[in-house]
């Protein structure tokens, strides 16, 4: 009776927290790094999530630094549209600096540096497909 009464408990809270797990997980997308679709380089990964703020069509990117040491990045955005079509701009060139074993993300009030504004790609929002990089750069910061 007493091992029915706990797996009847355990099962529930272990769905519970897999589907929370999830929920947490899923809303970002990993952004193609490498040609063979890879989204961790030199120990960073990098995701990306469509969002809107203030009315305009935005891209937040998400870099993970799970190295014992900072990283500094360097890279110009791109995207793919829903027709397949590689946009990219090589006049504005990103950077930032990634302290080690941290995770920095954009926002609507956050870092703009990892928020990207689909008007400078697309007309449409609704024509954004994914997020990639052109010349991504990653180095050991001193």
């Amino acid at each position: 009776m007493k091992i029915q009464i706990t797996r009847l408990f355990i099962l529930p809270l272990f769905l519970m927290l897999s589907l929370v797990v999830k929920a947490q997980t899923s809303d970002w997308t990993p952004v193609f790094l490498t040609p063979s679709g890879n989204h961790v380089v030199k120990g960073v990964e990098a995701y990306f999530q469509q969002a809107t703020c203030e009315s305009n069509g935005v891209v937040f990117i998400k870099f993970v630094n799970t190295n014992d040491y900072a990283v500094s990045l360097e890279w110009y955005n791109a995207v793919f549209t829903q027709e397949l079509q590689w946009i990219h701009r090589e006049d504005d060139k990103k950077s930032i600096l990634i302290p080690a074993a941290t995770t920095l993300n954009g926002s609507c009030n956050g870092e703009l540096i990892l928020s990207v504004d689909l008007s400078l790609f697309v007309q449409d929002p609704a024509q954004f497909k994914r997020l990639s990089t052109v010349g991504l750069i990653i180095n050991a910061a001193n």
